[in-house]
């Protein structure tokens, strides 16, 4: 978009997407300007329920307060799968260590990382990254459910009753899942699988370089869409702005 010639560095290795996810907007070039549905979502209970449940602490802010009954929604493996066959070529297939982070540093004008934040720590004995264990299972029957039974496709459930196991469902462009604190009755069942939410870090590594997804920036609250806008917001501020 603006001119660039960017030198992709990454393990050349496609990405599998879990479960129940979507774009809440477009990326330009990749996805279709036109939403491919609609997601609604139903919150059942209170909200200082539901955060006791997924982070232990009532008090915490969630997605709970913020989130819209009803958002336009787009495929986000559709997006993803547009982004391989656009960029696959021109990955130089390399695993980064935190050294070469810095050593990239000074060779590229801009670095944006989206590296998981760890990875790329240069005092991981120092600094803290921390998470909530949880557990997900995915392509769930949720139709005798008296909740979710008859929403059909492409919604969202969040739980703050102390009913159910599961804190959060979701059923969207038909891949299922639910979500569920990890805790000891449910690791005895095999089809739950072993997960994490990312709570934050003090990680202050690598100043210049710009740190983004939730990954990158080992930050909750961040969505698919907003690595693309900060993306283009740091190499504005770099280069001038595309506007």
């Amino acid at each position: 978009m603006h001119g660039l010639e960017p030198a992709i560095i990454s393990k050349k290795q496609k990405s599998v997407i879990y479960g129940a996810q979507y774009l809440h907007k477009p990326i330009p070039g990749l996805s279709s300007q036109l939403p491919a549905s609609r997601i609604r979502t139903i919150r059942a209970g209170a909200p200082e329920v539901y955060a006791e449940r997924v982070y232990g602490m009532g008090t915490m802010r969630t997605s709970w307060e913020r989130v819209e009954p009803v958002a336009q929604a787009w495929d986000l493996r559709e997006t993803y799968d547009a982004a391989w066959e656009e960029f696959k070529d021109e990955i130089v297939d390399l695993a980064i260590s935190p050294s070469e982070v810095v050593e990239f540093t000074s060779q590229f004008e801009l670095v944006i990382s989206t590296i998981p934040a760890w990875a790329i720590c240069l005092k991981p004995n120092e600094h803290y990254f921390k998470s909530i264990s949880i557990l997900v299972q995915k392509n769930i029957d949720l139709r005798d459910d008296p909740v979710v039974g008859d929403l059909g496709d492409n919604w969202v459930v969040y739980n703050g009753t102390h009913d159910r196991a599961w804190y959060r469902a979701s059923s969207i462009f038909g891949h299922t899942s639910v979500e569920a604190r990890s805790e000891q009755a449910l690791l005895n069942n095999k089809k739950w699988e072993p997960g994490f939410k990312i709570v934050g870090t003090d990680c202050d590594c690598h100043p210049a370089v710009v740190k983004t997804g939730r990954m990158g920036r080992w930050e909750r609250g961040v969505l698919t869409h907003h690595a693309f806008e900060q993306t283009l917001a740091a190499i504005s501020d770099r280069f001038g702005s595309l506007f």
